[in-house]
């Protein structure tokens, strides 16, 4: 038979600091970084809060170096990975730091916020409760951290007959000219539905299960139109089968990082409420109203953050916040409602909140 495969270790890379969470005044912070492989390091890529800042050529199997790292106002999550000659890459470090320096801005948060409850052509037993409030509330717990971790938090908000396919295209076309050092956040709760083809539509509230295509908008429209917005953009999507979205889940590499660097696209990530074909779910008795989807989010980022930030530095990063929301409605929904990560294009993490506790 055939020899077995060559079987090799990716590469490896560290950051030589002490402590991994620490308080500057300065603009820059120098990072000692010792990357190695058995093969040979190619590159060594650096990121801070998701976006990317250098790309430095190694092309030695070991390697030690100091990098000045710029950074923003507030929080700074950075980030190290290296990648070996076959493409490669290690796990990634990080270390946080927090920049005090109240000349540096800290980024904006823009919010386009999407809720339809009410569905004229649907039969009473699929009109929704409280898929529009879920929008406002997700918008109010949001504005909390303006001025916090946030410089400012806007919001656009549409709303049952205002959420038209044509409008949510506008909102997501006001978007396209943000700074790349800000974050957009795209919630959307309502009826979600595959068609025949497997194709995702969210309905408006001209919408039917049976033609979405004729009041619906689907995934690949949103997709187009999303790809056009310079910052990072995280997508909470609070309906139905909107764990199906994503036909490819999207994962950190090296082909990723290269689109990355070359100002093609600034990274989306996609929490839905549930996988598959499961379902929503929404009560009364869940807050005072809500979807437990939502409900989770804004617990997360709100009187739960002491919780939801598992390691302690006063900050929630996004995938600190995608494992509280999931445990808790697998909790409360005993597994009936799974909610599903279906996009990263993310390298390390990105903090979103400060711990309100």
């Amino acid at each position: 038979g055939k020899p077995a495969p060559e079987i090799t270790m990716p590469p490896s890379v560290e950051i030589s600091e002490n402590p991994f969470f620490m308080e500057t005044d300065m603009r820059t912070h120098e990072l000692l970084i010792n990357a190695s492989s058995t093969r040979i390091v190619k590159s060594i890529r650096i990121f801070n809060n998701g976006k990317p800042l250098r790309t430095i050529k190694i092309d030695e199997k070991e390697k030690e170096l100091a990098v000045d790292v710029p950074l923003t106002g507030g929080s700074n999550r950075i980030t190290v990975v290296s990648y070996d000659d076959r493409g490669f890459s290690s796990n990634p470090k990080y270390i946080d730091i927090i920049c005090n320096d109240p000349n540096i801005s800290k980024p904006n948060l823009y919010i386009l916020g999407i809720g339809v409850s009410n569905y004229p052509l649907l039969s009473r037993r699929w009109q929704l409760e409280f898929a529009d409030k879920d929008a406002k509330t997700l918008i109010a717990t949001f504005k909390h951290q303006e001025g916090k971790h946030f410089n400012n938090v806007e919001s656009n908000l549409l709303l049952n007959r205002n959420a038209t396919p044509e409008n949510i295209v506008l909102g997501l076309h006001a978007l396209r000219n943000i700074n790349d050092n800000d974050i957009v956040l795209i919630f959307m709760a309502g009826h979600g539905v595959m068609d025949h083809k497997g194709q995702f539509f969210f309905l408006s509230s001209d919408g039917t299960f049976d033609h979405p295509r004729e009041g619906g908008i689907d995934w690949l429209t949103l997709t187009d139109h999303i790809s056009e917005i310079k910052g990072r953009v995280i997508m909470f999507i609070d309906a139905c089968h909107s764990g199906g979205i994503v036909t490819e889940t999207v994962v950190p590499n090296d082909e990723l990082a290269q689109g990355f660097f070359s100002g093609k696209r600034g990274g989306v990530m996609v929490f839905s409420a549930s996988k598959g074909r499961q379902y929503s779910f929404e009560s009364p008795d869940i807050g005072n109203g809500a979807g437990i989807f939502t409900y989770a989010i804004t617990q997360g980022v709100g009187p739960k953050s002491k919780i939801a930030d598992t390691n302690g530095n006063g900050f929630i990063e996004f995938m600190e916040l995608v494992d509280f929301v999931t445990y808790f409605v697998n909790i409360e929904t005993e597994g009936l409602q799974t909610p599903w990560l279906s996009r990263r294009e993310l390298f390390g993490d990105l903090p979103i909140a400060v711990d309100s506790n």
